[in-house]
């Protein structure tokens, strides 16, 4: 056995026997009628970062732990609180949603707190502390123990007590304690997928604070190709870990063709710093993933649970 394998091997042994295992959960519109809810163990990816998968991409794994029936449409909304995955249709009456929480430790299902007919038409919603906050027009709901609204101004910026706006899409920003940092894609990157950090502000009710000082992570952990590069989204999945995924066309298939099959590729790493105080994104490894398309459009979520 290689001293690379060996060394993956412990890693893995030492992950599962350290606390509680974290898994990426895929929410996808492969089937006519709904959504699939894929669970998948990071612990598995092998590939190297930036590496050609196109060819050794499998599906994801079967079967799916859960299949809501939801059109597949704006009207259908996910997110995820602690270990619950948050399902939310809306209809054209413009009544208040019903919520269905299916618990990804238990297998249970249960009703939630009905939403608001506005939540639809909100661009983020963001888990934080065990609650569900929802980027939207201030006062729009605020229930209790599960949904609260922050207040956005007329760009879509969050405002919240005067804090200077991240260089991320604030609906994928994440605290990494290892670089003491928030971690996010950067939006304004001329390549997709770029990864950022940003100092950590405190609110206050100071105007006019200057933005934070921020890092680009050295690494590319997207298709080259950017063209072939859909959507790219980051969620956290514990213990210091991200995983990026990226929605790609194949290799060879014009963008303008409606591809029967599309791509995932999914990566895990961590970030540090160098000697030289630069962001870095270590223990890259990646897994590429075939979903057959059963839409016209593309909907899709991942919850790092």
């Amino acid at each position: 056995m290689s001293k690379r394998r060996r060394a993956d091997d412990e890693g893995r042994r030492s992950m599962r026997s350290h606390g509680r295992r974290h898994y990426l959960y895929i929410v996808v519109d492969d089937w006519t009628k709904g959504y699939s809810i894929y669970k998948v163990d990071v612990a598995d990816f092998d590939g190297e970062s930036g590496a050609d998968l196109d060819s050794q991409a499998s599906r994801l794994p079967e079967p799916p732990v859960f299949r809501p029936e939801f059109p597949h449409d704006c009207s259908s909304r996910f997110a995820a609180i602690g270990g619950r995955i948050v399902a939310m249709r809306y209809n054209q009456e413009e009544n208040a949603a019903p919520v269905l929480l299916y618990d990804t430790a238990t297998g249970g299902l249960a009703l939630g707190p009905r939403t608001p007919a506005q939540v639809r038409y909100v661009s983020h919603l963001v888990s934080a502390c065990g609650r569900l906050y929802i980027m939207g027009a201030s006062g729009v709901y605020k229930g209790g123990d599960h949904f609260e609204v922050l207040a956005a101004d007329e760009k879509g910026v969050w405002v919240w007590n005067a804090v200077p706006m991240a260089p991320f899409t604030i609906s994928q920003a994440y605290y990494d304690g290892e670089v003491d940092a928030w971690v996010g894609l950067h939006r304004d990157s001329a390549e997709p997928g770029t990864v950022c950090s940003c100092d950590v502000v405190s609110a206050g009710d100071d105007e006019g604070l200057p933005a934070p000082a921020w890092k680009l992570a050295k690494e590319k952990m997207v298709c080259e190709e950017t063209e072939r590069t859909k959507t790219v989204t980051l969620t956290r999945m514990g213990r210091g870990k991200f995983c990026l995924v990226e929605h790609r066309s194949r290799k060879g298939v014009p963008t303008d063709v409606l591809d029967s099959r599309y791509l995932f590729y999914a990566t895990t790493f961590k970030l540090r710093y160098d000697k030289n105080g630069g962001l870095r994104a270590t223990a890259c490894r990646t897994r590429s993933y075939s979903v057959p398309r059963q839409a016209n459009g593309l909907n899709w979520w991942v919850f790092g649970i």
